[in-house]
């Protein structure tokens, strides 16, 4: 008898934040607070976590992985430094982009730029996926 295959127990849900995620806890469009940045090895890369404080409904968020568009939008909106980023505010929006051929939902990070912010601060919507 063959062994049975299930996709299930290879592509488990993720604890990282994900759009279905998003989605589930209403996390898109709200202002969300940075309250500290992590290394994390994912599949033997060296990302960027942001952790966030709880909604204003008092959900807990899990960490955002950063890839290098999400990440560059941070670096060009609070700097480069990522222990500069803890306290500033920014949204997510749920965005679409081609990744491997196919056109998928993604989260944008969209910065909430404050007085004496670095010039030429990205928007946040260029592709993010």
């Amino acid at each position: 008898m063959e062994k049975e295959i299930k996709v299930s127990d290879f592509y488990q849900d993720s604890s990282f934040l994900n759009v279905s995620l998003c989605d589930r806890i209403n996390l898109f469009g709200i202002t969300l607070t940075i309250s500290d940045t992590k290394e994390v090895e994912v599949k033997e890369k060296r990302k960027i976590g942001i952790e966030f404080e709880r909604t204003p409904n008092g959900k807990e968020i899990p960490l955002l992985l950063l890839n290098r568009t999400r990440a560059k939008t941070m670096q060009k909106a609070f700097g480069d430094s990522a222990i500069k980023w803890l306290g500033n505010q920014i949204k997510l929006e749920k965005i679409r982009v081609m990744y491997k051929g196919d056109l998928v939902d993604s989260i944008a990070i969209i910065p909430i730029l404050q007085m004496g912010a670095p010039s030429g601060a990205s928007s946040g919507l260029e592709a993010q996926k």
